[in-house]
């Protein structure tokens, strides 16, 4: 039973290599390998919902789905289809082989919606190469896959240009693992069409050298609307002069415009007619599946499909055209490469020529090792959702570090060509290095790497990165650990699971394909004549060699795989043996968490503090105000000291006053009592306190000694006389004011004019009249000053009146 297996897997194998030949490219066109035709894509784009429940959207590996859908495809006449998102871990042998034996070809996007270069803030690391690369393993052997595509519009935009750079240099290094793989499949890129930067984009990806540029261009063009519309009016005519003596092929990745319903599909006749073959190699129409966005051939609801009103309009227009070509072996290619665009804002263009180096598995593990602030984390997101708000996280943490610490070890930028060694890390190593830059500058204190409860603290194995630049990853790497090791590299601890699963399925995928024809030839063998069963042995005997040698790879694989199921044993082991450990360090951790929030709480009120203080004055500005306050100081006790001499001088002119007042009394007793000088001398007193007190009331007054020249020291002082001061037999006086006016006027009159000059004539013997004259107005001066009124009958004497001269002199 054995040995009559062997050939029947072989005619398997045989018709199975039989059923479609691989395509190659020369020049700008493809063409079949086998008989040098040239190749025209008539295809679609198919990304259908799975019907599996699996979380995994990879149609290709689901065979009810492509079961479903493989008679409409064969129907529509396509001989291509262009597949979104797939994943390397499935298996896609059914799928695979039933679009083979229809003939039809499959262009793979490498990338997925979580493993894709962002335009926003872009990266490319190791992971995502990793990724590439393995998806290149579980499709690169399949006849029938015929091309690659790096990214899909990851540049829409003339400010997000600087992506393209990232896209290229995956592009340069997937081309190079497709060849160290033995294999020759093209890697492109898909662009929209945008006419600010049409030219920048085209231009660029064809630059360089031939180990980074694009093997091919795929465009996306919605132009052609309706059947009004013409190769000129559409702007097709315009698309195909931008590529004229171009040295790769074109491909419209995606087109069909649905703005008039249903679509006829015009421009199919034009993408195939003699306008356009002889510079794009056919396209995709946009799209297999009908979803909300009303561009679907087929409704597909589990694993039934139905046809909408545009498939037999696309199915009629495909029909009818009959592309031409050349001979591979009598075409010459004669296209020319592009320069690379300039780089600048007013070039619409960001990316430079200059592109990041190849991400390194072993670069990143080194510098990991040297860290004692690391993420919590250790592996990326795999959902939509949970890697937004990864991302979200980790740009916040960029955002604060890097604005006060340099970050040119992660970071990169496209414009200037300038890229750090660690930039080619995933973003949780990277964001692990900008946490312990910042745990370093803060001098390790308790805190310092905690960022909200997203890093923790490691005892670093490396004492320094210097030698990790160096690091260099083995031809067998792809992809990374959680730790940043190499997933397939032997010299490293073992592979991840699903790695290994990956591994397993492509290398065992020939004895699959055995096994599975096995069954579908010996069913054909009972109807095979003679001849054709002689031409089918010689064909099982060339073949035989093939599958010995398919058995011996498969069981180098078997012992290799055996091998590294130990390793994962032994790794498995230490993880428990880890986790134990960790249990530990959590409960030890658990111990001082509440020590850390009350750090982390005292720590706000710090900086509260903090920021409450830089909002007071300055040093210099408190120290400059004190300075006025103390001159200021220094003036008012200047003042004080004036004030004070001034108030002595005052009242030493006061006791002056004082006594010649003592003997103005003296002299007229007969009109001033005893009691009555008691009662002035008092009141004077009081009167001096007074001023005393308005003084210091008025120190804000001009005491400067030009001002105290003309001061009068009189100023702020009255006598009794001036404020009334008089006792009780003056109120008598005032009372009879009719009376003793009168009388006091009379005799007084009389008494001054008689008796007064008869005595100055005899006292004052040669006195002139002018004396006499300034007598009588300095006494009516004093009267003015003490405010007597001699009309009062208060002095009625002519000694009373010489004193009240005198006392006008005085006090004049």
């Amino acid at each position: 039973m054995h040995v009559s297996i062997v050939p029947a897997a072989l005619l398997g194998l045989a018709a199975r290599a039989a059923a479609i030949d691989p395509l190659v490219i020369k020049g700008s066109k493809f063409f079949n390998s086998k008989s040098g035709e040239q190749f025209f894509i008539k295809g679609v784009d198919y990304q259908p919902d799975i019907t599996s429940t699996s979380q995994i959207r990879d149609p290709l590996a689901d065979k009810a789905g492509c079961t479903r859908d493989l008679p409409f495809l064969k129907d529509l006449g396509v001989n291509a289809i262009r597949v979104y998102q797939t994943e390397p871990f499935g298996n896609h042998d059914d799928c695979m082989n039933m679009l083979a034996d229809a003939g039809i070809y499959v262009m793979l996007d490498l990338s997925t919606p979580t493993e894709t270069i962002n335009r926003a803030s872009p990266a490319y690391d190791a992971d995502l190469l990793g990724y590439y690369q393995q998806k290149i393993d579980a499709f690169g052997k399949y006849d029938n896959t015929f091309a690659f595509l790096a990214g899909n519009e990851v540049a829409n935009a003339a400010n997000n240009t600087d992506a393209s750079a990232f896209v290229k240099a995956a592009i340069r290094d997937t081309k190079a693992y497709i060849k160290s793989q033995g294999l020759s499949i093209p890697v492109g890129y898909a662009t929209n069409d945008d006419a600010a930067i049409r030219w920048q984009m085209q231009t660029y990806f064809d630059c360089g050298s031939d180990d980074e540029r694009a093997d091919y261009y795929g465009l996306n063009v919605y132009e052609w609307c309706g059947d009004e519309a013409t190769y000129v009016t559409s702007g097709y005519a315009d698309i195909v002069k931008n590529y004229t003596n171009w040295d790769i092929p074109v491909i419209l990745t995606e087109y069909g415009c649905n703005a008039i319903r249903p679509r006829t599909f015009p421009e199919v006749a034009a993408i195939y007619g003699n306008n356009m073959t002889e510079i794009f190699s056919g396209g995709f129409v946009y799209e297999y599946v009908e979803e909300d966005n009303n561009y679907g051939l087929v409704t597909v609801k589990g694993s039934s499909g139905s046809k909408t009103e545009d498939y037999d309009n696309f199915k009629k227009a495909l029909a009818a055209v009959k592309p031409s070509g050349v001979k591979m072996s009598s075409y010459k290619a004669s296209g020319k490469q592009q320069d690379c665009p300039k780089v600048g804002t007013q070039y619409d263009w960001l990316a430079s020529s200059t592109l990041p180096p190849t991400p390194s598995n072993a670069t990143c593990e080194c510098m990991m090792k040297s860290l004692s602030c690391v993420a919590k984390q250790t592996t990326m997101p795999t959902s939509t959702k949970d890697l937004a708000t990864f991302g979200e996280k980790v740009g916040n943490i960029f955002g604060t570090v890097c604005g006060s610490i340099d970050c040119g070890d992660v970071n990169t930028d496209a414009s200037n060509g300038t890229y750090g060694k660690y930039s080619g890390c995933n973003a949780v190593q990277r964001v692990s290095w900008v946490m312990n830059a910042w745990y370093l500058n803060e001098r390790r204190v308790d805190g310092s790497c905690d960022f909200d409860g997203f890093a923790t603290t490691a005892d670093p194995s490396l004492s320094s990165d210097s030698s990790c630049s160096d690091q260099k990853d083995s031809s067998s790497s792809k992809g990374s650990n959680s730790d940043g090791s190499d997933s397939q590299d032997d010299s490293t601890s073992g592979a991840s699971q699903s790695t290994l699963r990956s591994r397993l399925i492509v290398e065992d995928r020939a004895l699959k394909r055995c096994l599975r024809q096995l069954s579908t030839m010996c069913t054909r063998h009972a109807r095979l004549t003679p001849d054709e069963a002689q031409q089918a042995s010689k064909r099982v005997l060339q073949e035989v060699r093939w599958f010995r040698h398919t058995v011996q790879v498969a069981a180098q694989s078997q012992r290799r795989d055996c091998a590294e199921s130990t390793r994962y044993t032994e790794q498995q082991a230490t993880l428990e043996r880890m986790i134990s450990e960790t249990c530990s360090e959590i409960e030890r951790l658990s111990d001082s968490l509440e020590e850390s929030r009350n750090h982390k709480r005292h720590k706000i009120a710090y900086d509260e503090i903090a920021a409450e203080a830089n909002k007071r004055p300055s040093r210099a500005r408190l120290a400059a105000e004190i300075d006025e306050l103390n001159s200021e100081i220094e003036q008012l006790e200047q003042e004080a000291v004036t004030h004070e001499n001034v108030t002595r001088s005052l009242h030493g002119q006061y006791s002056t006053v004082l006594e010649e007042l003592t003997k103005l009394a003296d002299m007229s007793k007969s009109a001033l009592s005893v009691q009555d000088l008691g009662i002035y001398l008092g009141d004077a007193d009081m009167h001096a306190e007074k001023a005393g007190s308005e003084l210091n009331l008025h120190a804000s007054a001009d005491l400067s000694p030009s001002a105290l020249q003309h001061h009068d020291p009189r100023d702020g002082f009255e006598t009794p006389l001036d404020s009334g001061m008089l006792d009780d037999s003056d109120a008598a006086h005032e009372s009879g004011e009719h009376s003793e006016d009168e009388e006091g006027e009379h005799s007084e009159g009389e008494e001054g004019e008689h008796s007064e000059g008869e005595e100055g004539e005899h006292r004052e013997g040669e006195e002139d009249e002018e004396g006499e004259h300034r007598g009588g107005e300095e006494g009516e001066e004093g009267e003015d000053v003490l405010g007597t009124d001699v009309d009062q009958g208060i002095i009625g004497s002519e000694e009373e009146g010489e004193c009240e001269d005198e006392e006008g002199e005085l006090l004049g």
